[in-house]
């Protein structure tokens, strides 16, 4: 594969920033339709060159990004390694590599921060592959914890409208994102019912952990 970063129409519309990013945030295509979004060009092939087509490329720029932020304007990219959640396990190395291949972009890019999407995170080790080799000063983040934080400030929100706090399931809550909105939740001390729902696997690993610090 090509070690190379392509730039698709949709991004060469709205036009790319000149000026080194703020950050820069990485996701990958879900299915083929997602493909055809940043490709529109491609619609109609089988499907088998439609992969094809982006996977000769290590990345792609699917559009650039302005955030508006205490006066300032931040600006970034989002960018895609060409590969589908269903090609990981398949893939992996290759995936692997593409991320590697857009780290190097956004050290060129000058980008201060770099964020994983969807399931980037899990084939990182929730980034810590990547930041080992990051350049100084650039910084890696899964996203995990604005997520938790985004769930926390919903369900207050809806507490604040019922007048009363609510009765809360966390499902997967010995996951990252499970255990971070947990701790969000705790943190502002109101009394809740909870009920953590955590899968077999995690349990016993939870287990054998809780045994080791006795």
């Amino acid at each position: 594969m090509t070690n190379k970063v392509n730039i698709a129409p949709s991004a060469e519309v709205r036009g790319l920033h000149d000026s080194p990013l703020d950050f820069a945030f990485i996701v990958h295509p879900r299915d083929t339709e997602d493909i055809l979004r940043a490709y529109p060009k491609l619609r109609g092939l089988p499907t088998s060159e439609i992969v094809a087509h982006v996977s000769k490329l290590s990345a792609h720029v699917l559009s650039s990004i302005s955030v508006s932020l205490g006066g300032r304007t931040l600006r970034g990219e989002l960018l895609s390694v060409p590969y589908r959640a269903s090609d990981f396990r398949r893939e992996l190395r290759r995936v692997q590599d593409s991320l590697f291949a857009v780290l190097d972009y956004c050290a060129l890019r000058g980008t201060r921060m770099i964020g994983l999407g969807a399931l980037l995170p899990s084939i990182t080790h929730h980034g810590r592959s990547l930041a080992e080799r990051a350049p100084a000063g650039v910084g890696i983040t899964t996203g995990h914890s604005f997520t938790a934080h985004a769930i926390a400030e919903h369900i207050r929100r809806i507490e604040r409208l019922r007048g009363a706090p609510q009765a809360v399931a966390i499902v997967g809550a010995a996951g990252s994102t499970g255990r971070a909105t947990l701790n969000c939740l705790l943190s502002d001390g109101t009394r809740r019912r909870m009920t953590l729902l955590i899968c077999r696997n995690a349990w016993k690993a939870f287990e054998r952990l809780h045994r080791m610090h006795l």
